[in-house]
């Protein structure tokens, strides 16, 4: 295990728990397996403290970047500097937490919003932004599950407007008049959700 780049404390733990359960030797020799046992342990977890120690230093390194970029975005705000932010942002490592990405998104929707754009506009240009920052496997599974809610929605437009031409004339106004208010609602959430397929690239 101590080979290893990345251990996990988990398997240690395990480690340990099996190690106390092989048949006792005698005393003295079992006493020095023990010691060296529990002296490879520690280095073990100490290997773990440091890469740790590492990872957590890059991370703060890299979140610093982010805002830097983010107050850069602020300071000198248009559409073409979202894309050279965003070049730029990718450049930088991963964080654990999404709090820089969350305030990335939140400052270019203030922006866009003091600029006069539409909240569909203020939107595609978020979803730009996000397919940008996102793993290959990420758009993948956000394409499936978009596609399943459009699958869906338009199964129901078309099953409601089925129904429509088994009603008979003369029927409930207000029966009709809440039908076509569900398929147009479905046809609204069924072209924002197409729009959102199709920024996902």
């Amino acid at each position: 295990l101590k080979e290893k780049e990345i251990i996990n404390p988990s398997d240690l733990q395990n480690l340990k728990i099996n190690f106390k359960k092989i048949k006792n030797v005698p005393y003295k020799r079992n006493k020095e397996n023990w010691n060296n046992f529990s002296n490879e342990l520690n280095l073990c977890f100490e290997k773990i403290k440091k890469i740790r120690g590492i990872e957590n230093k890059e991370e703060i390194e890299n979140n610093s970047q982010k805002n830097s970029l983010i107050e850069d975005l602020k300071k000198n705000f248009s559409i073409n500097k979202i894309d050279e932010i965003i070049n730029k942002w990718t450049r930088i490592g991963k964080s654990k937490n999404q709090k820089e990405f969350n305030l990335l998104l939140k400052t270019i929707q203030e922006e866009l919003k003091n600029m006069g754009l539409s909240n569909d506009e203020i939107e595609s240009h978020k979803l730009k932004v996000k397919s940008s920052l996102m793993s290959n496997n990420d758009k993948d599974f956000e394409k499936t599950r978009l596609r399943k809610k459009i699958e869906e929605t338009s199964k129901q437009i078309s099953q409601l407007e089925n129904n429509l031409n088994f009603i008979k004339k003369g029927s409930d106004s207000k029966f009709l008049d809440g039908v076509h208010n569900e398929i147009k609602n479905l046809k609204n959430q069924l072209e924002i959700n197409e729009k959102k397929y199709f920024l996902f690239k």
